[in-house]
């Protein structure tokens, strides 16, 4: 199914009207246009004036719904959530109203969580006309860090008895979904938007929480006078695991129901997803305890812990707009929007060796030193999609402009390095083997620097984009081995779209369109000939008449776009033509053209 634009003359966009009517009828999704029963409903409710630029003047006329129009000019700051639970229209044209949300604080190198965004949407349609959002940050707290394990204790010296095991440290909690930093459409509801402004608005992810690390074992104690052998190191404790971070969807707006765009401006949005925790460090094991006097052997030191895994990051998708339902765009632009996967958490180091306990003066060994363990494996980095939209429903775009939008993809997770192995103590002992170090993971990729639509079901007319960008994110770092141990392989870098514009499905959107924006004059009874041009799609193209007519004894190729033949009647004749190219996903555009014949 088409989007059904037309152009009222060369170069005229069709009336907001004909172009809402047509998108909503296009995607199917209600039996009458969404504006036109919104508009209906506020004319049959409550007719508000704001006089006072003031949050909870807003506030009060969304909550009677209606028709709102803003009779003031401003800047309005909007601390806690709006919920519209009726359809309202707030009007602004003729005034500079602008609603802010919370701004970004930097916390070290972080943002202070906040947790409200201007509008949430979840019964009605909401129709904005003229009002600019701007600065609107929806921060998600990180997940809670694990808790370090206990150290064991050591064993009393000159008893020779072992040390007690260290106790591992917890996994952490993942951080939180960030959805739409100014505003969410819920599931039934609907957003129209027309001639507004998003700037600025963002949406992080939260980071996943830290893994606890383990406990040390603890130190065998040295052997009793005279003779006593030393007590065994006990085992040190693995670390807790890194959790996931969560993914930031949505800059400015978040919808699951409907949602109209005609002629808004996003620009410097951003979606960011949650970075993931670091794997705790495993504990080290204790050292044996020396022998005393003629004591035999030295007491050998344990295991180490294993360092626990990194948490995975989450992607960033849609730096502006992210949709789960059909999304249908007319007119106006995406500027230097961003959506930003986020780096692997790295793994934890694994712990080192105990050392083996020194033989007593008449003894026959040391105690052997004790393994180091493998570091932890890293998190995978995740991938930037749709810098300006994600559209994992339908969408459709018409006379949209998408301009240094970017999609970054996450680094990988640094691997776990393996702890050094215990050293020997001395006569007739060994050295502990290091332990491995962990392979860093791959970086996240960078799909749809403009728009990504995994599912496929795209459909655009007159769609430029210009200077936009896919980073992938680089493979993470391998972890250092303990001595004698192979140390981790760096990850690879992340994988990059096939389009730096958009991404649909494995397809790529180029722009169609038609550079024949005039067509020669000519006589009757003589022969006349014109041809079409298009330009960028996929050809062959395919091209149709899909209003008014041609001069009477002329006709149309399909396949070529020539017309030809000998015209039989005078008179100026208007008509629309439309090319399609031959793309997996199809591409349209449409020119009104005429033809005078004297």
């Amino acid at each position: 199914m088409r989007i059904p634009f037309r152009r009222y003359g060369h170069g005229r966009r069709a009336p907001v009207c004909v172009l809402l009517c047509g998108l909503l009828a296009a995607v199917g999704l209600l039996a009458s246009a969404v504006r036109a029963s919104a508009v209906t409903e506020a004319a049959s409710g409550q007719t508000t004036t704001i006089k006072s630029c003031t949050a909870a003047a807003v506030q009060s006329a969304v909550a009677h719904g209606g028709s709102v129009t803003f009779a003031c000019t401003g800047t309005i700051s909007i601390t806690t959530t709006i919920t519209v639970s009726k359809s309202v229209t707030l009007n602004a044209n003729g005034h500079s109203v602008k609603l802010t949300g919370h701004p970004l604080r930097q916390v070290g190198q972080s943002f202070a969580p906040n947790t409200e965004r201007i509008f949430d949407v979840e019964h009605g349609t909401l129709i904005l006309i003229g009002l600019s959002f701007a600065n609107a940050g929806l921060v998600q707290p990180a997940g809670k860090n694990g808790t370090n394990g206990k150290n064991g204790t050591s064993g009393a010296a000159g008893t020779g008895r072992d040390g007690t095991a260290g106790s591992p440290g917890t996994s952490a909690t993942p951080g939180r979904l960030a959805e739409g930093g100014a505003i969410l459409v819920d599931k039934g509801a609907s957003l129209v938007a027309e001639f507004s402004t998003f700037s600025g608005d963002h949406v992080f992810g939260g980071d996943g929480g830290n893994g606890g690390n383990g406990g040390n074992g603890g130190n065998g104690g040295s052997g009793a006078a005279s003779n006593g052998n030393g007590g065994n190191g006990s085992i040190g404790a693995n670390g807790g695991a890194g959790a996931d971070g969560a993914p930031g969807m949505g800059g400015a707006i978040y919808n699951a129901g409907t949602l109209v765009l005609i002629d808004d401006s996003f620009f410097f949005d951003g979606a960011t997803g949650g970075e993931g925790g670091f794997g705790g460090s495993g504990g080290a094991s204790g050292n044996g305890g020396n022998a005393a006097g003629d004591g035999s052997g030295g007491g050998a030191g344990s295991l180490a812990g294993i360092g626990g895994d990194g948490g995975n990051s989450t992607a960033g998708y849609g730096g502006a707009v992210y949709s789960t339902a059909p999304v249908s765009v007319a007119g106006g632009s995406f500027v230097a929007n961003t959506a930003s996967g986020t780096n692997g958490g790295r793994g934890g180091n694994g712990g080192a060796g105990g050392s083996g306990g020194q033989a007593g003066s008449g003894g026959a060994s040391g105690g052997n030193g004790g393994n180091g363990a493998s570091g932890g494996f890293a998190g995978l980095g995740s991938s930037g999609s749709g810098g300006a939209i994600y559209a994992a429903g339908q969408v459709q775009l018409s006379q949209v402009s998408f301009e240094s939008d970017t999609a970054i993809g996450g680094e990988g997770g640094n691997g776990g390095s393996g702890g050094e192995g215990g050293g020997d103590g001395g006569l007739n002992s060994t050295n502990g083997a290091g332990g491995n170090g962990q392979d860093g993971t791959n970086g996240g990729g960078a799909f749809g620097a403009g728009v990504f639509a995994p599912a496929g079901a795209l459909e655009s007319d007159v769609v430029s984009f210009a200077h936009d960008q896919l980073l992938p994110g680089r493979g993470g770092g391998g972890g250092y081995a303990g001595q004698g141990s192979p140390n981790g392989k760096t990850g690879l870098n992340g994988a990059k779209g096939k389009s730096g514009f958009l991404n649909v499905d494995g397809a790529v959107s180029t722009g169609l369109g038609i550079s024949t924006t005039k067509l020669a004059g000519g006589h009757v009874h003589a022969k006349y000939s014109a041809k079409l041009v298009g330009t960028k799609g996929k050809p062959p193209y395919h091209w149709s008449i899909i209003s008014g007519q041609l001069p009477k004894g002329l006709v149309l190729s399909p396949t070529t776009g020539a017309i030809s033949g000998t015209p039989t009647s005078k008179g100026t004749f208007a008509f629309v033509i439309k090319v399609a190219d031959s793309s997996k996903v199809t591409e349209y555009s449409i020119e009104s053209l005429s033809i005078t014949i004297t």
